[in-house]
């Protein structure tokens, strides 16, 4: 499975644990370590509001939240939310303005709306609390579309020393990662990267932290079932927190 680069924190506060993003400096770093690390794809949104010149040299996917926004030239393009026709994102890729089309969803009531269209690409959120997409993931390989993988690690809430809730399944989720022997940040994309999906979007606030996700490798189903299906827990969305 290939790692993509997230950038939802590169121009703004991004995510429960952060409240700083990195400085010009750091991701300049980050770009550096992915390009060694032979990461190819950036994932980044016109939401975002990042410098698109920073990502030269890579291929970006870029994701729309507006029925009227400007159709940006990138490798990929997914509507962000109901609100973008993908009519307008089918058109884009036979003017040949982007080569791959799609959509980035939060729940599976989502699919069937996208999946009238010839799309490559779906975008989902999947860690090891949320596995509502994870039965669906080899029919939609079979209809030939790429699943990319994001909030591997809840926007950091899996990560965090003292959660502002879901303590105790954090807790449980931490303990176990120390019993196998992984910190929780490899074990939580170590066994997302054996889901089975086809692109892992990663983000990171140094470069040090991305050299550590880029040496993770996948962990197979380990018996250890964290699902929680209360969405106040797994739908950042619905954080009152953030």
């Amino acid at each position: 499975m290939k790692l993509a680069l997230g950038t939802a924190n590169f121009a703004r506060n991004y995510g429960i644990a952060n409240r700083h993003r990195p400085s010009d400096s750091e991701i300049q770093r980050i770009l550096e370590v992915a390009r060694q690390a032979g990461i190819e794809l950036i994932d980044t949104a016109q939401a975002y509001g990042c410098d698109m010149k920073l990502f030269d040299g890579f291929k970006v996917i870029n994701k729309i939240s507006s029925a009227n926004a400007t159709i940006p030239p990138s490798y990929g393009l997914l509507a962000h939310n109901s609100k973008v026709d993908m009519m307008s994102l089918v058109m884009a890729k036979y003017r040949g303005i982007v080569q791959k089309i799609g959509a980035a969803v939060y729940s599976p009531d989502e699919l069937p709306a996208h999946l009238m269209y010839p799309i490559d690409i779906i975008q989902i959120p999947l860690n090891v609390f949320d596995t509502r997409f994870c039965h669906l993931l080899p029919a939609l390989k079979a209809k030939g579309i790429q699943v990319h993988i994001r909030s591997v690690f809840l926007q950091g809430l899996l990560l965090m020393h003292n959660p502002p809730f879901a303590t105790a399944q954090v807790r449980r989720f931490q303990r176990t990662a120390k019993a196998y022997g992984y910190t929780p940040a490899q074990y939580a994309l170590g066994r997302v990267l054996a889901s089975g999906g086809d692109v892992v979007v990663v983000g990171c606030n140094s470069a040090e932290q991305l050299d550590e996700i880029v040496k993770v490798k996948p962990i197979p189903y380990d018996g250890n079932d964290f699902s929680v299906t209360d969405e106040d827990i797994i739908n950042p969305t619905k954080w009152s927190t953030v």
